[in-house]
This record gives structure tokens, C-alpha cells and sequence, in this order.
């Protein structure tokens, strides 16, 4: 049977197709692959701040996940430390956090991260996301001492006229 030139032109169009088709479900599965081998995916920016309550805290500050403040007896977080603790930073682009409600945008802040970004702060101390918090509220991370004298999850301790007075989770010191 002798094809014509439409029936070729019909034929490269379906093999494209299904090139594209097969590259895009190989990007998918790499992609999953890749997430499953590195554990839960993790967030890597935020741009607003929000509460969640948890029983022995009570209201805390999140991003996606629980956020907390490191004390490292006055040094930074080196490559080490960055493996269990992920800077909460902006998305490009963005030059300032928003606020959700409970939270004081006042006290809301950045610095210069090492990289260029922008991290976010709370009352001018870094804020951080620990690894193994999954979800908000999880509290992993408090008082974890491996890089310095310890990991505080960032209370928010309700007050009248909005303000809204802080310190830093359980044995934590008060802002």
C-alpha cells in the first residue's frame, strides 16, 4: 500500500508527539525518584509567616513547617549545621515577609544570607526550618544542642492591643 505524503506528515507528527510524551513522563519519574531518595520534600522559600498552636507551647510561628531560632554561641551556620537547619528565605524577587494573622509584622525582618538571599527574621534573630519537621506544629528540632547551645521553636505569647509579646519555646530566653 503506498502512503501518501499525508499519511508520513500524520506519521512524524504521532512519533513527536510520543517523544515529547515519554520525555516528560522520564522528567516526572526522576523527579519523584529524586524526592523519594532525599526523604519528604522540603520547602526552600516562604514569604509569609503564620501561628499554629501546639499542647506544650502553645501558639508557635510556621512557614509550611515550624520555624525556630538557632543559638550557636555567636557563629554561623556552616554546611554541617545547614544539612539539619534550612534557612528561611524569600522568593527571588520578594524583599519583604507578610505577616498572617497572630503574627506582628513589625517584628518581621530579613538579613543577608551568605548566598545573596534574603533570610527571614523575627525580633532580628534568623529564622530556621529543622529536616526532620514535617508538618506545622512538629516541633523535632527544640532543644536540639548538635551545633551550639540550642534550637528554640519562636513563641507567640497573646497579649491585649495586638502587640503580641514573644520569647523562644520551652527554656528558651526571652526576647
Amino acid at each position: 500500500m503506498k502512503q501518501t505524503q499525508q499519511h508520513r506528515s500524520a506519521r512524524r507528527r504521532h512519533v513527536t508527539w510520543s517523544r515529547a510524551a515519554a520525555t516528560v513522563v522520564g522528567a516526572m519519574l526522576t523527579s519523584t525518584l529524586w524526592v523519594g531518595a532525599l526523604g519528604a520534600a522540603t520547602t526552600t522559600t516562604a514569604d509569609t509567616i503564620s501561628t499554629a498552636k501546639v499542647a506544650d507551647l502553645g501558639t508557635i510561628l510556621v512557614a509550611d513547617t515550624t520555624v525556630y531560632t538557632l543559638d550557636l554561641g555567636g557563629k554561623k551556620c556552616t554546611a554541617k549545621c545547614e544539612k539539619l537547619w534550612h534557612a528561611v528565605v524569600l522568593p527571588a524577587g520578594t524583599t519583604k515577609p507578610s505577616a498572617s494573622a497572630g503574627v506582628d509584622a513589625k517584628k518581621l525582618g530579613t538579613v543577608k544570607a551568605a548566598d545573596g538571599d534574603r533570610q527571614v527574621t523575627y525580633e532580628g534573630d534568623p529564622l530556621y526550618w529543622y529536616a526532620k519537621d514535617t508538618s506545622p506544629g512538629d516541633v523535632k528540632g527544640e532543644g536540639t544542642t548538635k551545633f551550639g547551645t540550642g534550637a528554640v521553636v519562636v513563641t507567640v505569647k497573646p497579649s491585649s492591643g495586638g502587640g503580641g509579646g514573644t520569647d523562644v519555646g520551652s527554656g528558651g530566653t526571652a526576647f
